[in-house]
């Protein structure tokens, strides 16, 4: 797959069903001073709650949801506190009920949430809270006519709620939160849940996620703020970048996957370095290390190795498979029982490996060869 930073490896799956493993492992003068990739613990929260206001006849409906990246508080390797906070998201107020030919003139209201999680034993104790703008009057509006009255009660999501504060297992879990108040003349009623998941991350955390064209929407944007969880599959929805914070830069095609090793660990122990799976499509690397050599392994087939600094890509094809590289240089070779055999092939900038089950050569980059998206690699 990628290297991005001193720890980082990835695997691809070939379209002919061969398993290639992109790893780095430290240099001889380096191995000492190496040190093993760590696991962060981290929390995702997601909330979702449904508000809902009634004055007969009239009914206003509203959803807010929110998702808050906690991180530990402090630098530790076995962190206890937890906390993080995120925009909420309101959507579109839905009014019925409402005179004909009238309309509720509503502004649009914001706000934030945040969270705070402790360690409590086997448990963690969740506290959580929001913070919304002084909600404007909505006023009534009608065509033809005055408005028989000035505006309606406006919905709101959030008020109300409890349990502000809960207990769930330290793996995560899910609450219900439920929020009522009524009068002689309306009802406002929220309910939601808040959903709290345990995500084990490895390595650099992503900074940014490009799609390609420009502007395209993409599920994986919320993996910004996140590093990539032990055994977590990332399917590519379109053509998606992501920008690690050491720089590093990982292309996927549409429908294309990465998968993480489930314990942050290399693909062969002695590599010491993080490794994922790309289960199917093309990916593009710019490699950002510490120290060392990067190494791609395709087991009893065909194995990599470049220094740091590295630009390149893989693109599987039916037959053959090609591994272009735009910036340094790769050194290529057969591999067998997990060890390097066979001559050495030097892939330089602007050269493209033609790589087969029977054969290795290397020629001249063509514009075929090129990566199929995200403009000219640099």
């Amino acid at each position: 797959m990628i290297a991005r930073s001193h720890h980082f490896t990835l695997s691809i799956l070939l379209t002919f069903g061969l398993l290639v493993a992109l790893c780095l492992t430290p240099s001889a003068a380096a191995a000492q001073k190496w040190v093993p990739p760590k696991k962060t613990t981290t929390y995702s929260v997601t909330i979702h709650i449904d508000g809902r206001t009634v004055v007969a006849p009239f009914v206003s409906t509203e959803t807010v949801t929110a998702e808050i990246l906690a991180n530990p508080v402090g630098n530790t390797d076995d962190p206890s506190a937890w906390t993080g906070s995120a925009t909420l998201n309101f959507g579109s107020i839905v009014n019925t009920g409402l005179p004909q030919g009238c309309e509720l003139m509503t502004t649009p209201p914001t706000g934030t949430t945040q969270v705070a999680i402790t360690k409590q034993g086997e448990d963690i104790n969740v506290v959580w809270s929001t913070s919304v703008n002084p909600l404007v009057p909505s006023v009534l509006i009608c065509k033809g006519y005055p408005a028989p009255y000035e505006g309606a009660p406006a919905v709101e999501p959030t008020a109300f709620l409890e349990p502000r504060e809960f207990t769930l297992p330290a793996a995560g879990g899910s609450k219900s939160v439920y929020g009522q108040l009524s009068t002689g003349t309306g009802m406002m009623e929220n309910s939601g849940t808040i959903t709290v998941t345990r995500r084990v991350e490895c390595g650099q955390k992503v900074k940014q996620v490009n799609t390609y064209p420009p502007g395209q929407q993409t599920s994986l944007g919320s993996m910004v703020g996140k590093g990539f969880a032990a055994g977590e599959k990332v399917t590519a929805d379109t053509n998606v970048e992501f920008v690690f914070e050491d720089g590093s830069v990982v292309r996927l095609a549409k429908g294309s996957s990465i998968k993480e090793d489930k314990n942050c660990e290399a693909f062969r122990d002695k590599s010491r370095s993080f490794k994922g799976t790309l289960l199917l499509g093309l990916i593009w690397a710019k490699v950002s290390a510490v120290f060392g050599d990067q190494v791609i392994e395709l087991p009893r087939e065909r194995s990599v190795t470049g220094r740091r600094g590295t630009t390149f890509w893989i693109v599987p094809h039916k037959k053959f498979t090609t591994l272009t590289v735009s910036k340094g240089s790769m050194w290529l070779s057969r591999t067998a029982k997990d060890k390097l055999t066979g001559k050495v092939f030097v892939v330089k900038k602007g050269k493209t490996a033609v790589i087969t089950k029977k054969r290795i050569t290397v020629r001249k980059a063509l514009p075929k060869d090129a990566f199929p998206f995200g403009g000219k690699s640099k």
